[in-house]
């Protein structure tokens, strides 16, 4: 207890003033109000406190420790907020562990500042766009840091054991931060060895986190599931015989998607970035050779090791969120560059803060475009609604036949403008999960606000029916309404 309050007495401002930035970055986002993907079947229907995919953490917090209830409520943005407190916390501890201080000691403000990469990342950006599922996300980066904390306690079984509850903790929330701590746990050493370490005086502390993190897998892989929502993610990963070659084939995977959601100006400040923060190792006191050494193998790992064991899978995930390990690599980037700079050198971290201030203009940019996607798809599906309800004035009558959607309504015209400036944008504002459309996320807003059923429902995602033979009853600008001849079923073209 009272580590924890000398940390919270001696870094109280640093921590109020990296959350005050991380809210104003994200201030477009929180403004927008949107419901992403499953926000809305949360908002509406609530669902129930048991766990899918064995996240019986992400349930605790939500449920329980959040909405006080069994069921969850729209509780924004004092989610989002939550999930960004505990961003900043975990950015002052990475600070911390980095830096080499020790608790209590004063941090200093370079690395601080580049510390803000963690939250603002491109990929970890689209975590904090989820209403509900925010604070489960930050809660797996955060304890997936918090265990080093403890790596010089006293009593020796304190590490090992915060290890391996935090890292339940993570495995049973969010498991795309798998690859934090056994990132950290390198970056630590290598950093230790060249402040002068011996690596026999570093081997127990290598030893107890290679363990601590297998047992905690294990324990995840022993714990239950009772999941109802069918798995959407494969995990089967390759055979001995495959594995180095699968491993460096998700690793081009990995890169050459993240070459193509860059613009070319975080392309160019990234490795601006990269170059000064090998040159920072080159100007260290004592032998350059061998700092450059260690700058390479800092260098590396931060670009695989964050990823974690998702390499060795069969079927990597890509999606954005899915690389939210990222944010992690680049707010440790920046933090040791920082660090290494003296104050006569200082400047040389202008391309970082160019990256840094790049991704913060991009945070609010897509939150524009969240909020105009927004008004357009309400437009949408409100001129839908009203010309159903038009056609249909007995909604029971409707809600008995046979509804397909087809098409989508795509993007609106500031949306279609951000994704011209920033690649990336549209993998996370996809019309399939912002807009009406044949994806199963882009009628949910149509499915409860209307009070069609699942059941009757038919989407791209779970078959489609033939709607050639439909005859035509409404045709308007945006879109057209058939209907089969039996007048069992509906089909909606969307234009």
């Amino acid at each position: 207890m009272k580590s924890v309050k000398l940390f919270f007495k001696s870094y109280w401002k640093p921590l109020l003033l990296i959350l005050i930035f991380y809210v104003f970055t994200l201030l477009a986002i929180l403004r927008a109000n949107d419901y992403y993907v499953d926000d809305t079947g949360r908002a509406v229907i609530g669902y129930g406190w048991t766990s899918d995919f064995k996240r019986y953490s992400s349930t605790f917090l939500s449920f329980f420790l959040l909405n006080l209830n069994t069921k969850a409520a729209d509780l924004s943005p004092f989610t989002q907020i939550f999930a960004l407190a505990l961003v900043a916390l975990s950015s002052v501890i990475l600070c911390l562990l980095l830096t080499g201080k020790k608790n209590g000691e004063k941090l200093p403000a370079l690395p601080l500042a580049l510390s803000a990469f963690l939250g603002i990342a491109p990929y970890s950006i689209s975590l904090w766009v989820y209403k509900f599922d925010a604070p489960c996300m930050a809660l797996a980066l955060f304890v997936s840091i918090l265990p080093f904390l403890f790596k010089d306690a006293k009593k020796k079984f304190i590490f090992p054991l915060v290890s391996i509850f935090c890292l339940v903790v993570m495995w049973t929330s969010y498991q795309a931060f798998s690859g934090v701590y056994p990132l950290l746990c390198v970056l630590i050493v290598l950093l230790e060895l060249l402040r002068g370490e011996k690596l026999k005086s570093l081997s127990r502390f290598l030893i107890v986190s290679v363990i601590s993190y297998l047992l905690a897998g294990l324990v995840y892989k022993i714990l239950p599931d009772f999941s109802v929502a069918p798995s959407y993610r494969a995990t089967e990963i390759f055979a001995l015989s495959e594995l180095i070659p699968g491993f460096f084939k998700n690793l081009a995977l990995v890169f050459s998607t993240i070459w193509s959601d860059f613009t070319l100006i975080w392309k160019v400040a990234l490795f601006l970035s990269a170059l000064v923060f090998l040159l920072s190792f080159v100007l260290r006191k004592g032998n350059r050779l061998k700092s450059l050494g260690f700058g390479c193998l800092i260098l590396i790992s931060l670009a695989v090791i964050s990823f974690g064991p998702f390499l060795v899978l069969r079927e990597i995930a890509l999606t954005p969120r899915s690389l939210c390990a990222s944010s992690v690599a680049f707010a440790c980037l920046g933090i040791i560059l920082g660090n290494n700079l003296n104050k006569k050198l200082r400047l040389l971290s202008a391309p970082t803060f160019l990256l840094l201030y790049s991704f913060m203009i991009f945070a609010f940019a897509l939150g524009n475009a969240f909020a105009d996607q927004k008004a357009y798809h309400t437009f949408r599906n409100s001129a839908l609604a009203s010309d159903l309800a038009a056609l249909y004035p007995d909604s029971a009558v409707l809600t008995q036949k046979k509804v397909q959607i087809l098409g989508g309504i795509g993007l609106s015209a500031v949306s279609e403008h951000v994704v011209e400036q920033y690649p990336l944008t549209p993998r996370i504002l996809d019309e399939g999960q912002t807009g009406l459309s044949e994806h199963v996320w882009g009628t949910r807003r149509l499915l409860f606000y209307y009070g069609l059923t699942f059941d009757n429902f038919f989407v791209a995602d779970n078959g489609r029916f033939d709607c050639d033979s439909f005859s035509l009853k409404l045709e308007t600008a945006y879109h057209k309404i058939l209907e089969s001849p039996d007048e069992s079923s509906v089909c909606i073209v969307v234009k």
